[in-house]
């Protein structure tokens, strides 16, 4: 309720985050989806949970980097310039 009263907007900032979005290494979105050369399977649930309640209550809504030292998927370090 304090939040609704005193802001207009909100800012997601760790589920935005890479670690948090992605939660398998390489494959497809999902087991019936054709082959793809995206990096992880991603999962926004979160993501829309915070962004449905904002809307829902005529906030903004501001993303928070998604490359960040803390938060970079371990098989990142793993890839070479030319994957980068």
């Amino acid at each position: 309720n304090v939040l609704q009263k005193e802001f207009n907007s909100i800012v997601i900032e760790h589920h935005l985050k890479w670690t948090p979005l992605c939660h398998t290494q390489p494959g497809p979105i999902s087991p019936d989806a054709p082959p793809t050369h995206r990096l992880g399977k991603y999962d926004f649930h979160y993501c829309d949970l915070l962004v449905d309640w904002a809307l829902a209550h005529n906030m903004k809504v501001k993303g928070h980097v998604l490359v960040w030292h803390v938060t970079t998927p371990p098989f990142v370090e793993d890839l070479s310039p030319a994957q980068l």
